[in-house]
């Protein structure tokens, strides 16, 4: 999903986020941590392709998934929250999409934390 949204497919990178959220829900769970960071990386390539509202859905679910398990002062919530302004910036100044899309590079890995290697 990365590599292609770095080619500029973001599409088919949304194809296989999803695909990959379908897989880790299946070995984890629907609720655990280690889907939070597809989330928030299919969230981006919404974003990315000026689709705020598509993204906002997977921002909130990692968002409360964090929440419950890590706390809403944990480094990583808050990770999620960033992105969750950005989504909200969008929805309310469309306009200005592309300016709000990139941020914080959103990493998947099994702890679950966004880098800034973006």
């Amino acid at each position: 999903g990365q590599a292609l949204k770095r080619l500029g497919d973001t599409s088919k990178g949304i194809a296989l986020y999803e695909r990959a959220l379908q897989l880790q829900e299946e070995l984890t769970g629907q609720h655990s941590l280690e889907v939070v960071p597809i989330l928030v990386n299919l969230a981006a390539a919404h974003l990315a392709l000026a689709s705020p509202a598509a993204a906002q859905p997977h921002i909130e679910r990692g968002l409360a998934i964090r929440t419950k398990e890590l706390g809403a002062d944990h480094q990583q919530t808050a990770a999620v929250k960033k992105w969750l302004d950005k989504c909200r910036a969008q929805l309310s100044n469309p306009t200005a999409a592309g300016a709000t899309a990139s941020g914080p590079a959103a990493t998947p890995n099994t702890r679950g934390s966004e880098g800034g290697g973006g």
